[in-house]
């Protein structure tokens, strides 16, 4: 349980998914995060990873409301 937890929190700061960025992850974006691409932390190889899992799957916006 405390290693999901853990890989959570990192996806969602290597998504950029931290309060005030209007980004988002979905769960399947944490159970696909790979430990290679993990190692890949300049900013476009996380952008990049980003978009991908955009493409492939939904976003969900529950905005600020």
């Amino acid at each position: 349980m405390r290693e999901m937890a853990a890989k959570t929190i990192y996806v969602m700061f290597y998504a950029g998914a931290i309060e005030g960025s209007d980004c988002w992850v979905r769960p399947s974006q944490v159970t696909d995060m790979t430990d290679e691409q993990a190692l890949l932390t300049d900013t476009e190889s996380r952008k990049a990873w980003v978009k991908i899992k955009r493409v492939f799957g939904l976003v969900i916006d529950f905005g600020t409301s």
